[in-house]
């Protein structure tokens, strides 16, 4: 058997994606909102049936297992299928995998897993690595919290990665696209991390994806305090957050992820048993960070230090983060310390501080009046217009009222002038949007569906024999997808020679082209109860006709062609009328 069929045949997709996204039932299918865009209204789709998956949203990407693992963990196929067919317990050929980009990526990983075991063989067992393990006693990271996390050292050598893996058989082009060491306007290399604690950047699999560095004595200018592996095929820093890899499994179980600037950060709180930490890296969180986080959990805490570039890195996530709808909360740390300061010199302080944890905007009102000072009522005011643009985010009603109460109380401002403010500022806002917003593409999308639909009420009800008769009505042109009337063409030619195996003929005999739409009419989810297929069908084709007048309309007014404009308009007076009275 085909290895790619075996594994779709032992690996179910519902389970497989109902381990990673809560689904619910809806009818035949499942459905959720889509991992892969941030949304409220659920349009993610999945057909035990078909074994395919859909989102009917922004993204609209589908496909089968294959699809979902690769866009969940960033894979090439060729990974995909090793991930699979080991879980499916299916053996593949050596010549199964013909990906080169598969093949390129674990040569990175190997290498690098060669850098991390060489660095941190020095920092545990060399006597170069003496300095590194007294820095990290002062730091009070214990040795199995430091080999926890992969923790390494490189020397101070120009060289001695580079020469080691040579030896390794790698070749310096390859060193130097892995980002491990640096070439020189002279062609000679040199290696990228040196005199540095070395902390390895992992993937949720374990794979070691690059490398951050810090500098053990901070005296030259010239050189950062950190160093990170530059942008990779492997390593991309706007979707790594250190620690994912050791914390996600938590994360999961508390259904919480603390969020906090420094490795140093993240290491100190899961030797205190914050499991559930991760390190941003950079000064906020990106939307590839959410996208990844949200498939784990929808609470965050941020627990970022509190001088005036983490207080903005706050206020910057947040603006993502209100996208995804992620339950948020901050951890004011006592005497404006940073965690790994807290954890280290007063554990208990910073336990108190996380049982005290404010909501974001909670912790919004309280920064901000404090920075500003309510000495006055211009300041009060300042603070009201501060808070607008976070406040009209808030979707629920009961956390609008709540907050709104909060300010009204900071500021003695009357919450009924508050309000007022608030539902200014939104009516303000709303013509930015509705100018942005693009009718044509609308109406794409909406004859797109209609064409769906129809489809689906082919595959998923009875009416096979009354869609092919009333699709006479209609002509090649007025399909907006080709393929949609090549799929019907397809059904009646074998409708004419085998009516009774039709959609099992007609699934075996698609095309590549046509597929997708097929697979997607599986997903579209039909009205409840009971339902006049007929009308449906009915309706449904007429609404049709009626975007294809409309589109023949407003070529024939541009081509002046009056006689022709004259019937169509008549034509689709005709069929509006006919939608209108069903």
């Amino acid at each position: 058997m085909d290895p790619l069929a075996e594994i779709k045949r032992k690996i179910d997709l519902v389970e497989f994606i109902n381990q990673r996204v809560s689904l619910q039932k809806a009818g035949r299918n499942f459905r959720a909102c889509c991992p892969f865009h941030a949304e409220k209204t659920p349009s993610f789709v999945v057909s035990p049936d078909r074994q395919i998956w859909h989102c009917f949203g922004s993204c609209n990407e589908g496909g089968d297992i294959f699809k979902f693992l690769m866009k969940w963990e960033n894979l090439t196929f060729g990974e995909a299928l090793k991930v699979l067919a080991d879980q499916a317990g299916v053996e593949l050929k050596k010549d199964a995998i013909v990906d080169q980009k598969w093949q390129e990526r674990q040569r990175y990983f190997t290498i690098n897993q060669y850098a991390a075991d060489f660095y941190q063989f020095l920092l545990e067992k060399h006597r170069l690595g003496e300095n590194s393990r007294a820095y990290l006693e002062s730091r009070k990271v214990h040795p199995k919290t430091s080999k926890h996390f992969g923790l390494g050292y490189a020397p101070r050598s120009w060289d001695s990665l580079f020469k080691y893996l040579s030896k390794k058989g790698y070749s310096p082009e390859e060193m130097t696209k892995v980002g491990l060491v640096v070439k020189t306007d002279k062609n000679h290399y040199y290696d990228r991390f040196r005199s540095r604690l070395i902390f390895p950047l992992t993937d949720l699999r374990g794979n070691i994806l690059g490398f951050s560095g810090r500098l053990l004595t901070i005296g030259d200018k010239m050189e950062a305090k950190y160093l990170n592996t530059p942008e990779t095929l492997v390593y991309h820093k706007r979707e790594n957050l250190f620690g994912l890899q050791q914390a996600h499994r938590t994360i999961k179980d508390l259904n919480e992820i603390i969020l906090v600037e420094g490795e140093f950060d993240a290491i100190l709180a899961h030797q205190y048993g914050y499991k559930q930490t991760v390190a941003i890296k950079g000064s906020a969180l990106t939307q590839d960070h959410l996208h990844l986080i949200k498939r784990l959990t929808n609470r965050l805490t941020f627990a970022l230090d509190m001088d005036e570039a983490g207080q903005e890195a706050i206020h910057r996530s947040i603006d993502e983060a209100e996208k995804f709808d992620f339950e948020m909360n901050v951890v004011v740390l006592s005497n404006g310390k940073d965690p790994a300061e807290l954890l280290s010199e007063k554990p208990q302080e910073f336990e108190k501080d996380y049982q005290n944890k404010q909501t974001v905007y909670e912790y919004l009102i309280e920064s901000t009046a404090q920075k500003l000072g309510m000495d006055s009522i211009y300041r009060k005011k300042e603070l009201v217009e501060t808070l607008l643009p976070y406040l009209a985010r808030i979707r629920n009603p009961i956390l609008i009222d709540h907050y709104l109460l909060r300010l009204a109380e900071k500021t003695g401002i009357a919450l009924s002038t508050i309000s007022k403010a608030l539902a200014n500022f939104a009516r303000k806002r709303k013509p930015l949007t509705e100018k942005i917003t693009e009718p044509p593409k609308e109406h794409k999308k909406k004859e797109e569906g209609l064409e769906t639909y129809l489809i689906a009420l082919f595959v998923q009800t009875d009416k096979q024999v009354l869609i092919l008769e009333r699709l006479e009505k209609l002509k090649e042109e007025d399909y907006y997808s080709p393929s949609t009337f090549k799929l019907f063409r397809l059904a009646r030619e074998i409708y004419a020679t085998n009516p009774k195996e039709l959609l099992t003929l007609l699934g075996e005999n698609l095309p590549q082209e046509l597929l997708e739409n097929y697979n997607k009419a599986f997903l579209w989810e039909l009205p409840e109860g009971d339902t006049d297929w007929e009308k449906e069908v009915e309706k449904n084709i007429l609404n049709i006709k009626k975007y294809s007048l409309r589109r023949q309309i407003k070529l024939l007014m541009k081509l002046e062609k009056e006689e022709e404009l004259g019937i169509a308009l008549r034509e689709l007076k005709e069929v509006e009328k006919a939608i209108s009275i069903m």
